[in-house]
C-alpha cells in the first residue's frame, strides 16, 4: 500500500514551512473550502506521461499577468494509450508529437484564473495521497518550496475546444509513480541516461525506507 506522501520523514509538513512567504499564501487563501478539480492548463502536448517533478516554483510573472505556479518536470516515459496531439485545425498529428524521454516540460497555472485553486489542489491532493479536504494554503505553500522535487509522477494531458473553437491542452495528475514500478516499466539505459547513473536504485531505497 502507498504511504501518504505528508507522513513521510523527510517531507512532513512543519509548522516552519506554513507559515512562510505570505504573498505565496495569498493565491491559496480559502483554498480548503474550493473543489479540487480533475485538469488544469498548461503548455504540455497532449499525451500520458510518467514524469519526474524537478522543480514547483512560484513567482510574479515579468509581463504583467499576476501570480503563478509552475510544476516543472522531466519526461521518463510516454505510455501508449495517451491522446494524440492536434494542430489549430483539429487535425489529427502523428504520436511523434509525444514528449521523448528526458524532455522538459513546465506547467503553467495562473492565479488569476478562476480554475487555478482547483487545479492546484487537485494536484497537491493525488501525488501527496492525501484528501481533498486535507489541502489547505499551508501545505500548498510547502509544495511551492520543494516537498514534491524528485517525485515521479503519472500525467494525462489532452485537448479540448474552448468556447471560441480553438484547441487547449488540459493537465491532470493521477498519483505519485514507485520509483520500482518505473524501474520495471523503462529501460536502464533510458533511466540512466535521464536521471544519472545508480539514481533509480536510491529512488526505489527511499521509497520503501
Amino acid at each position: 500500500m502507498r504511504k501518504p506522501l505528508r507522513l513521510r520523514k523527510t517531507r512532513t509538513l512543519s509548522k516552519s514551512t506554513t507559515q512562510t512567504k505570505e504573498s505565496i499564501m495569498g493565491m491559496f487563501d480559502n483554498i480548503e473550502k474550493t473543489a479540487a478539480s480533475s485538469n488544469g492548463g498548461s503548455y504540455v502536448r497532449p499525451g500520458h506521461y510518467l514524469a519526474r517533478i524537478d522543480r514547483v516554483k512560484s513567482g510574479e510573472s515579468a509581463q504583467g499577468s499576476g501570480e503563478f505556479v509552475a510544476i516543472e518536470m522531466t519526461v521518463l516515459d510516454a505510455l501508449p494509450d495517451g491522446d494524440i496531439p492536434v494542430d489549430d485545425q483539429f487535425n489529427i498529428l502523428s504520436a511523434d508529437y509525444w514528449h521523448k524521454a528526458g524532455e522538459n516540460v513546465s506547467h503553467l497555472l495562473m492565479a488569476k484564473h478562476q480554475s487555478f485553486q482547483s487545479n492546484f489542489k487537485s494536484f497537491v491532493a493525488n501525488v501527496g495521497g492525501i484528501p481533498e479536504a486535507e489541502v489547505d494554503a499551508g501545505k500548498c505553500t510547502a509544495v511551492t518550496q520543494g516537498l514534491f522535487e524528485g517525485l515521479i509522477v503519472e500525467v494525462r494531458a489532452r485537448t479540448v475546444k474552448t468556447r471560441r473553437g480553438s484547441p487547449f491542452t488540459v493537465v491532470g495528475y493521477s498519483r505519485e509513480v514507485p520509483p520500482s514500478e518505473i524501474q520495471e516499466r523503462v529501460d536502464a539505459e533510458t533511466l540512466e541516461r535521464v536521471l544519472g547513473a545508480g539514481k533509480i536504485d536510491e529512488l526505489v531505497a527511499a521509497y520503501d525506507a
